[in-house]
């Protein structure tokens, strides 16, 4: 009967301290879950932190996919910039050598204009005295031929005779009408070299007028290209700086 009663009061002991020690374990239960409720809170907090900093960052890797796409354009455009200007440049060169190569062609042509002008004007001057001779010739010519006519008349018995005279005065007109016809063909292909000459020293002006203006619309379109390859410099250097600044952020 001792032993029970023993035995009782141990297992009431066992009995009161396992009690004790489940209030104790539900104590810290709750202190742990409400320390669980705060993390759980401030794991919230975090996530909502993490989206918002991850929203923004897609924002800025957006943001600097359009810089970065758009600073690959304006850099393409530079390059294009820069091939059209040393294209210009070659081209403004050439067009140089082009002016000076018409204006030696113009004097050459200048000078030789002058020297057909003054032959020109020189056989010109000298057709009035070869037609004047031509005439005389011409007058000298029916008045030999008049008189022979009359000596014909007049001594018709003696014709054959006096043909050989006659036909050595009519030779004698000969060089003369000869010499007139080739004054005036001179005279004629001097006039033409000279009108051509002209319209050709004509047609070189021109040329250089127009060779000119190409070289002034030239110069202008470079003038544009060097500013737009400033602008697109200065937007470049822009570009670049925000997307530094995109990284930093």
């Amino acid at each position: 009967a001792e032993r029970l009663e023993l035995q009782a009061l141990v297992a009431q002991a066992e009995a009161y301290r396992s009690h004790a020690s489940l209030n104790g374990l539900e104590e810290e239960h709750k202190v742990l879950q409400s320390h669980m409720e705060e993390h759980r809170k401030r794991m919230e907090v975090y996530e909502k932190q993490v989206k918002a900093i991850e929203t923004d960052h897609n924002h800025h890797l957006k943001d600097y996919s359009k810089v970065k796409a758009q600073m690959d354009k304006e850099a393409a455009d530079f390059k294009e910039f820069e091939r059209l200007d040393v294209k210009m440049t070659e081209d403004i060169g050439f067009q140089e050598q082009k002016i000076q190569k018409l204006q030696l062609t113009a004097e050459k042509e200048a000078e030789s204009a002058k020297t057909l002008v003054v032959d020109a004007e020189k056989l010109r001057a000298d057709a009035p005295i070869r037609e004047k001779e031509l005439e005389s010739a011409e007058r000298h010519k029916a008045s030999v031929a008049q008189k022979l006519e009359k000596v014909y008349e007049s001594l018709k018995g003696k014709a054959e005779e006096l043909r050989p005279r006659k036909e050595a005065k009519e030779a004698e007109l000969v060089p003369l009408q000869k010499r007139l016809t080739e004054v005036k063909k001179v005279v004629e292909v001097a006039q033409t070299e000279a009108q051509l000459l002209q319209e050709k020293t004509t047609k070189a002006a021109e040329q250089i007028e127009e060779v000119k203006r190409e070289h002034a619309e030239c110069g202008r379109r470079l003038k544009e290209r060097e500013q737009e390859a400033k602008e697109a410099a200065k937007l470049k250097g822009e570009r670049a700086k925000l997307v530094v600044e995109a990284k930093d952020r």
